[in-house]
């Protein structure tokens, strides 16, 4: 009887162990603590007290609490205070290394040369330079025509037009038709014939066989230097606006654009320049009109020009008879040989007079006197060479000392409001 209540006690007690034993697993496992010391003094008293039994049990409490270990190993270990804080003040160290650097770092020059660095690209991010300025002319068109290329307001042959392209003139292309193309030129918007333009590369092509391709500055202070290096010699100082031709041939290679500048080639640095071909865009009538007035009197300055600088060489190699006989011509070929003598009188007369040039040279040229030598007619009767034998007689007799006219100085067409001493052949004396 005392052994089955022994049993009983030990039955009972062990189950209280166990109930313990789950109780503070359980507890351990919810806060992540340890296991009290308590338990292990349980589970050795009642290994005491019976080795049968007993041993499974302690197995599971073993189990239970290497399970509640392992938790504790792998969930409870975060970084300690310590460890955190020196992983964030190192991070805020390096960050401030980097920001302290990157602020205290000083440009080698605060002039634009620092502009003229280069940035490196990658393989990859970098554009071959021969494509660049196709791809700028992806989006354009030229004028392929003889003369000029009408834009209309219309899509149509009978449109009105409002402006004018000339051959390479190029053009944004808005919308590209079959038959016809939507552009924008200058101050010029409408519709021009597809099949008189050429596009993209085609187009790029031709304006950089009739325009220059120049490289405009877009920044002052810009260096032109000797050779593709920020490092090279310095040999001239551009402000933004000014225009460069480029070298072609050479064109841009590495970030640098090749240059003319006094009959040389020179380099510029690609970021701080805008290349294109020279701006010819359409014109709208009334530039074209503006246009036009001005290309004709350009020629006709140029024209006059040419003849004063030619006409100074004919009345330098002329002689003062050949002068003289081509005046009488200019004044009075188509009159009597008596009026002819009177027109060479006068001349002679003034060479003579204190009040005029001494020379036959000086008085046919002075200022205001003689027409034909201001408008140069002179210059061209003497060119031709074709004189009347009358005149060259009249010519030769005044020189002489021979003087119809009785000492006058002065002749004019008789209109009537001027009294002279004679009048011959519709001209006053006096």
């Amino acid at each position: 009887m005392k052994s089955n209540l022994r049993i009983t006690a030990t039955i009972r007690a062990i189950a209280l162990c166990l109930c313990v034993c789950l109780f503070l697993s359980a507890c351990g496992s919810a806060d992540m603590g340890s296991a009290p010391e308590t338990n292990t003094g349980a589970n050795t008293e009642t290994n005491t007290e019976d080795n049968g039994n007993v041993t499974i049990e302690q197995e599971s409490v073993d189990k239970v609490g290497v399970s509640s270990e392992e938790s504790e190993e792998v969930t409870t270990e975060p970084e300690s205070v310590e460890d955190t804080a020196a992983t964030q003040e190192s991070e805020t160290v390096e960050d401030t290394e980097v920001s302290e650097e990157t602020e205290s770092a000083e440009p080698e020059s605060t002039e634009t040369e620092d502009k003229e660095e280069v940035k490196e690209e990658s393989e990859e991010e970098k554009e071959p330079e021969q494509n660049k300025l196709e791809k700028l002319w992806q989006n354009r068109l030229v004028a392929n025509v003889k003369s000029t290329l009408n834009v209309r307001a219309e899509a149509k042959d009978d449109g009105k037009i409002v402006g004018k392209m000339e051959r390479g003139a190029y053009a944004k292309v808005i919308e590209k038709g079959a038959e016809w193309t939507k552009i924008s030129s200058g101050k010029v918007e409408g519709y021009v014939s597809t099949k008189y333009c050429l596009f993209g590369t085609e187009a790029m092509l031709l304006a950089q066989q009739l325009r220059k391709t120049v490289a405009t500055v877009t920044t002052s202070g810009l260096r032109i230097r000797e050779e593709k290096s920020t490092d090279s010699k310095i040999i001239k100082k551009l402000e933004e606006g000014d225009e460069l031709l480029v070298n072609e041939k050479e064109g841009i290679d590495n970030g640098w654009v090749a240059i003319y500048y006094n009959e040389k080639t020179y380099y510029v640095s690609e970021q701080y320049v805008k290349v294109d071909v020279e701006n010819e865009t359409a014109y709208t009538l009334e530039e074209l009109r503006a246009k036009e007035e001005k290309e004709q009197e350009k020629k006709e300055e140029e024209k006059k020009s040419k003849d004063k600088n030619s006409n100074k060489k004919v009345y330098a190699n002329a002689t003062d008879l050949e002068l003289l006989t081509a005046m009488i011509y200019c004044e009075a070929g188509a009159e009597s040989y008596k009026t002819q003598l009177a027109v060479a009188s006068v001349i002679m007369n003034r060479v003579r007079s204190k009040k005029f040039p001494n020379t036959i040279r000086g008085v046919l040229f002075q200022k205001s006197q003689f027409g034909p030598a201001s408008s140069g007619s002179l210059a061209r009767r003497l060119r031709s060479g074709k004189v009347s034998k009358s005149c060259l007689k009249a010519a030769k007799a005044a020189m002489a000392g021979e003087d119809s006219t009785n000492g006058c100085l002065f002749f004019r067409d008789n209109d009537g409001s001027r009294k002279g001493k004679f009048v011959l052949d519709g001209m006053v004396f006096y």
